[in-house]
């Protein structure tokens, strides 16, 4: 005879496990909360499917056939696995062996993400990041296909993915030190846009990709500014203020990637003019898709990295 496996389900497999245990088709009832009627029929329908009596009765109760001593050690197992599917198991960063892919750029790495990899290494010792690039790809595909896991971009977020914010930053100008601008400054007790646009810059842009934050100047699109001229145009927030330090070029970048090179090099950082119109702000995030929001590595990773940077 054939077995329709698709007839056993946990209920039935539950019910024979307590007539193993038991040897009472009553308490066995009572305890997978059936009446006896229902018991009795679920005892006919594992008849039918095993080809076999399974029990039979004796003077103290029902006593299990050879072919259900047999069963018994195999149903036990689908049961503590059927079981496990459910279970709530206590996460153990340090036993996890992940990998996370993130895309970020070279200056949020810097700013964001590199104290907190200490503490993923220390909290998670076989837990391996893979880290790159944001720019030239469609991000929101990257993460729905699994390509990354969590990105520090600014993606307008759509239905599927989520996003937090991590800090809020501002931009200042950096230059090299006794830079005419310094001097400058110090004697008007600020610049202007006018100030600014007499010398050379440095651009940072990111390859071009239309989701991504071009350079500075796109944002703050002054009128002013249209005069000044780019004398070197570069993907690398990290590379940039290196070209700084012999030259009387500009370079406008975050507040936060301009405070860690100026304690590094020669260098100088001076307020941009106010702009009431259009702050001259952005707010880093970390953007992830549905695929990943429930699943307690991932909780663990995003909490690690919030907790990080929430001061900021």
């Amino acid at each position: 005879m054939q077995i329709d496996h698709a007839a056993i389900d946990s209920d039935e497999m539950k019910f024979f496990a307590s007539l193993i245990r038991t040897n009472s088709v009553t308490e066995s009832a009572r305890l997978c909360g059936k009446s006896l009627s229902s018991a009795s029929r679920t005892l006919t329908r594992l008849r039918l499917v095993f080809n076999d009596k399974l029990f039979v009765r004796g003077a103290s109760g029902v006593t299990p056939t050879p072919r259900a001593l047999a069963l018994a050690q195999k149903i036990e197992a689908l049961l503590a696995g059927y079981e496990d599917l459910f279970a709530l198991t206590q996460f153990d960063p340090s036993k996890l062996r992940q990998r996370f892919r993130i895309a970020i750029t070279d200056n949020g790495l810097l700013n964001f993400l590199s104290d907190t990899l200490q503490r993923i290494a220390s909290a998670a010792p076989m837990v391996r990041i893979d880290l790159t690039s944001n720019a030239e790809v469609d991000m929101h595909a990257e993460l729905r296909e699994g390509r990354v896991d969590l990105a520090f971009y600014p993606l307008t977020v759509t239905d599927g993915f989520h996003a937090l914010k991590i800090a809020r930053e501002t931009f200042v100008l950096l230059v090299r030190k006794n830079h005419p601008l310094t001097r400058l400054a110090s004697l008007k007790s600020g610049l202007t846009w006018k100030d600014i646009a007499r010398f050379r810059r440095i651009e940072i842009s990111t390859l071009d990709h239309p989701s991504l934050l071009h350079s500075f100047f796109d944002l703050c699109n002054h009128p002013e500014l249209t005069t000044q001229s780019t004398a070197v145009s570069c993907p690398y927030f990290v590379t940039a203020p290196f070209l700084l330090t012999q030259s009387d070029l500009t370079l406008m970048i975050p507040k936060r990637t301009a405070e860690q090179f100026a304690k590094m090099l020669e260098l100088s950082i001076l307020p941009l003019p106010v702009n009431e119109e259009k702050p001259l702000f952005f707010e880093p995030q970390i953007v992830w898709h549905d695929r990943t929001h429930t699943d307690p590595a991932h909780q663990w990773l995003r909490s690690m990295i919030y907790d990080e940077t929430k001061s900021l």
